[in-house]
């Protein structure tokens, strides 16, 4: 669009997505092999999955230890943009073992495994977000604007609006609000 005076500052709307198969890397990483203390013992996490069943992420953790079995979580996705990571709350769980006493007793885990996963359920986004300014200046640069003009971005403000959870993704809207600056290349 040709324009006589051009604002100084400027917005882009993206949807950035990311792939479970990326998640379950991370939360292997963080979860596998890892031992958390219960009251009366602890649990080993054998291998840990992430998925979306409608609006919620289900995680399902194999464990070994005093107990043995499979902990099913579920919870909403929440961006927290001062640790800029997505983490999971209002989450709860079930307890798949074959320890009737203990899969009857599961309020044993809800004092104090709950409260230890909460660190460990978050995606760090920090690194996707640094890239986005190298992904927006790429497209501007490919286009036919960029071949004319040089846009200098100084200054970047990063805002998720919303997260969905779908089937093979986590997809999120971000708002990033730049203060621009275009010089002219060639007429």
């Amino acid at each position: 669009m040709k324009r006589r005076i051009l604002p100084n500052n400027g917005y882009v709307f993206l949807l950035s997505e990311i792939s479970y198969a990326d998640i379950n890397e991370v939360i292997s990483r963080k979860l596998q092999g890892q031992v958390f203390k219960l009251p009366g013992g602890h649990v080993k996490v054998k291998s840990a999955d992430i998925w979306g069943c409608g609006p919620n992420l289900m995680l399902h953790l194999n464990v070994s230890g005093s107990i043995k079995g499979d902990i099913y979580l579920q919870g909403i996705p929440r961006f927290e943009p001062d640790s800029q990571r997505i983490v999971i709350q209002n989450f709860d769980f079930e307890v798949k073992t074959q320890e009737t006493l203990l899969a009857s007793a599961d309020w044993l885990l809800h004092s104090t495994f709950k409260e230890q996963m909460l660190s460990a359920l978050s995606v760090p986004l920090a690194e996707k977000i640094t890239k986005i300014p190298e992904v927006i200046m790429a497209g501007i640069e490919r286009g036919r604007a960029g071949k004319k003009m040089d846009f200098v971005i100084e200054q970047w403000d990063f805002r998720p609006q919303q997260i969905w959870v779908r089937s093979t993704d986590i997809a999120a809207l971000v708002i990033v609000h730049a203060q621009v600056r275009v010089e002219l290349e060639k007429i």
